[in-house]
């Protein structure tokens, strides 16, 4: 039989997929090096890392501060960074704070601290269960009132008007919420006496 039309379409078709088949096989053989690339300077970065954690650990112990430029670039990168940058950011803004208060707040302040440590001693060795009830509870609220507002502040900025803005209606917030969580653990998941 004469050859048809379709038999050179086919063989074109074929040369076509032959040529999809080798370019991928390219890319994917170019993405694997590329991964195990990534991957390799990933460990790389890690042992660094651990190499100078352990070299800052010896020169803590030894009470000499270490210099190196290097593990400041490694702070900067990653979790451990960003939490460091925030613990800085937390320490400088309360010694700004606690430098821009004159004597008599400072003492002030430290007394009500001191008031307030005694008070919890004395209600954690006179009623543990009801302190134990009222720090988790406090601890609760903190931990839900300011991520809350936080991703309301992020994801409905619109909604930020609805939050408490001052200090005293922040601190009435949290201590409502607090009573809250006070009550229902006293009420509701209180432990039975043994009769």
């Amino acid at each position: 039989p004469p050859p048809t039309e379709a038999a050179p379409a086919d063989a074109e078709q074929a040369d076509a997929q032959a040529e999809t088949d080798a370019e991928t096989t390219a890319l994917t053989e170019d993405a694997a090096v590329d991964a195990k690339a990534l991957v390799s300077d990933a460990i790389e970065r890690a042992k660094t890392t651990i190499r100078e954690a352990r070299e800052a650990a010896r020169s803590a112990e030894d009470g000499q501060p270490e210099q190196n430029e290097e593990t400041e670039e490694a702070d900067q990168s990653g979790v451990s960074g960003v939490v460091r940058a925030a613990y800085r950011e937390q320490t400088g803004e309360l010694r700004a704070w606690w430098s821009g208060l004159d004597a008599s707040l400072r003492t002030l302040v430290m007394g009500a601290a001191a008031i307030g440590a005694g008070i919890g001693l004395i209600l954690g060795l006179v009623v543990p269960y009801a302190a134990a009830s009222f720090e988790s509870a406090l601890a609760g609220a903190i931990l839900i009132f300011f991520p809350a507002a936080a991703l309301v502040g992020r994801h409905w900025p619109a909604g930020e008007g609805y939050l408490p803005q001052s200090p005293q209606s922040i601190i009435v917030t949290v201590g409502l919420i607090t009573a809250a969580g006070f009550v229902i653990q006293w009420t509701l998941f209180r432990k039975k006496a043994d009769k």
